[in-house]
């Protein structure tokens, strides 16, 4: 600890397990030089329960046992250069069941408002198993014991618009294939961008 919390880097081995839902290790040099703290290294993260460990962290809309959300492993380098460089993560490679995420993603938390900066590339990403969940669970908590209620339109509640000027983002996302019923596509690439609460979408087939 006296190496880790001195004005040089140390190298710091760990692994971290919860009640068998996760088993993560970062291996790397911590430490806090003039500069300010400092950290950098390899992380992975292995879970067979995703759906349990998501579940015990609170997370609704989980998809039950066995559908969805089983096996997740994630291996990228990790790097915290200090609150106003980009801190976050390269060489991921992010496997979620079947389907697979690579790429970088990092974030600036000093300044006005916290940037994320991404470029992330996927194979198929098939949401459906996602999305009946979130819909099965909403349905649950919006519709009586003993009543079945069909809701149309749009919601009546105001969307919640402040939140946009929280964060700045410039995400932008490849993949083979999306779906997300009604919606599938082929090759297809996202680019999302936030800049003081303006969101710009561009979506485009590649």
């Amino acid at each position: 600890a006296g190496d880790v919390l001195s004005t040089r880097m140390a190298e710091l081995d760990t692994l971290v397990a919860a009640d068998g839902l996760i088993e993560a290790r970062f291996q790397g040099e911590i430490g806090m030089p003039e500069a300010g703290p400092r950290a950098e290294g390899a992380l992975s993260a292995r879970s067979e329960r995703m759906a349990d460990l998501l579940a015990w962290a609170g997370v609704s809309g989980v998809p039950a046992e066995g559908q969805v959300l089983e096996q997740m492993e994630l291996t990228p380098r990790v790097a915290y250069p200090g609150p106003d460089a980009c801190s976050g993560l390269r060489d991921l490679s992010l496997s979620l069941d079947a389907m697979r995420l690579t790429g970088a993603a990092c974030a600036v938390v000093g300044g006005e408002r916290p940037r994320s900066v991404a470029d992330l590339a996927a194979g198929v990403l098939d949401l459906t198993p996602l999305m009946g969940a979130a819909e099965e669970d909403a349905t649950e908590e919006s519709t009586p014991a003993g009543e079945a209620e069909a809701s149309e339109g749009w919601p009546e509640d105001p969307l919640p618009w402040e939140l946009l000027r929280l964060v700045d983002a410039d995400i932008a996302l490849g993949a083979e294939r999306l779906i997300a019923p009604p919606l599938e596509t082929g090759p297809l690439r996202l680019d999302i961008a936030l800049n003081d609460g303006d969101l710009a979408l561009d979506a485009r087939a590649e």
